[in-house]
């Protein structure tokens, strides 16, 4: 298969997870059943968990109530969805990830959030690739677009395009700089970025940005209504060498430690 495509939905962000997920399942009732669709997760849970607002236990029922109403939406109409960022406990450590909700299926991982935000959420040492419709995508969120090497590590894993999923108050960009940097990250790896936008009202929002391999930007709508957008991803046919990749990311996760370090010695 030479392309593949999804659909990626703009969706407002501000209600609660039940909430959320009865209006997602509304809309989604009229999507094709063929497509994947792409969006974000309802930001409030962990942004309260991250601020001292909430308990972390209370953020990460919120999501696995999320993700469960969704599940069981998959299974009737058979929409695949991939949806993030989520709060999931591993160990004894808190994590951002996009998860995939399959038909007849337990939700997985896709990937993980690389940097860490402040000692409330961990990062990830892997990149997250997968494949949807036969096409290669790359996944990070959040401030992860602001390091190269994130974005340098999925090209050389072989990805048609990268998708960064920005939800709005976690995110700390501006919209003209969230789009700037998709441009900046698809321009020096020459592969398209998707970002997937959403809004809790206009001044709460981040853009849904798509771009082509060169860094032009093809679409960036900061809309704050509902809408489905079909993306085509052309299959770039690029060799991955994984070494490589995981050298990138290790290198980065031993700057950010050495950073960390220096700051507390500094330090009051």
């Amino acid at each position: 298969m030479s392309q593949g495509s999804l659909l990626v939905l703009r969706q407002e962000l501000r209600q609660k997870a039940r909430d959320f997920a009865i209006d997602l399942m509304t809309t989604l009732r009229e999507a094709p059943t063929n497509k994947t669709v792409v969006t974000l997760a309802p930001p409030h849970p962990v942004y309260q968990y991250i601020k001292g607002k909430r308990k972390a236990f209370s953020a990460r029922a919120a999501y696995s109530l999320l993700i469960a109403k969704l599940g069981s939406f998959v299974d009737e109409f058979g929409i695949p969805i991939i949806i993030g960022p989520v709060m999931v406990r591993s160990g004894n450590k808190n994590y951002l990830d996009v998860v995939g909700i399959l038909p007849h299926a337990a939700p997985i991982t896709l990937a993980r959030k690389v940097i860490e935000i402040e000692d409330k959420i961990s990062g990830s040492f892997s990149i997250g690739k997968f494949k949807v419709d036969g096409a290669e995508i790359c996944a990070a969120v959040g401030d992860d677009m602001s390091y190269p090497e994130i974005s340098r590590a999925c090209a050389l894993l072989g990805a048609d395009v990268i998708m960064f999923f920005v939800p709005p108050l976690i995110t700390p960009y501006s919209p003209k700089e969230t789009e700037r940097l998709a441009s900046v990250r698809s321009h020096e790896n020459g592969v398209p970025v998707i970002v997937i936008g959403g809004y809790a009202d206009e001044f709460i929002a981040q853009p849904t940005i798509i771009t082509s391999s060169e860094g032009e930007v093809l679409e960036s709508r900061m809309d704050t209504s509902r809408f489905m957008l079909e993306v085509t991803i052309k299959r770039l046919g690029r060799s991955g060498n994984e070494r490589l990749a995981r050298r990138y990311i290790s290198m980065l996760k031993k700057s950010k430690e050495l950073i960390r370090i220096k700051k507390k010695k500094i330090g009051p």
